[in-house]
């Protein structure tokens, strides 16, 4: 589902979506449901030339790139 959103050009949408999908998941595993520890991310995605990102928490990246 994630990739149709991206297909059709819904990229910060698929991007949200797939950061709730994931957090759902994490609530829902029994091995997760006591842990006490925070979470980061960082989500980088090239889609047309165009760069998305998103960083939740203290979570940092950099982006390098050479020019043609």
């Amino acid at each position: 589902f994630l990739f149709v959103l991206i297909e059709e050009g819904n990229i910060v949408e698929a991007i949200k979506k797939g950061f709730l999908e994931l957090d759902q998941d994490m609530l829902e595993d029994d091995e997760m449901k006591e842990e006490l520890a925070g979470t980061t991310a960082v989500c980088v995605l090239i889609k047309d030339r165009k760069i998305y990102c998103v960083k939740i928490k203290n979570s940092i990246f950099i982006i390098e790139f050479e020019r043609k």
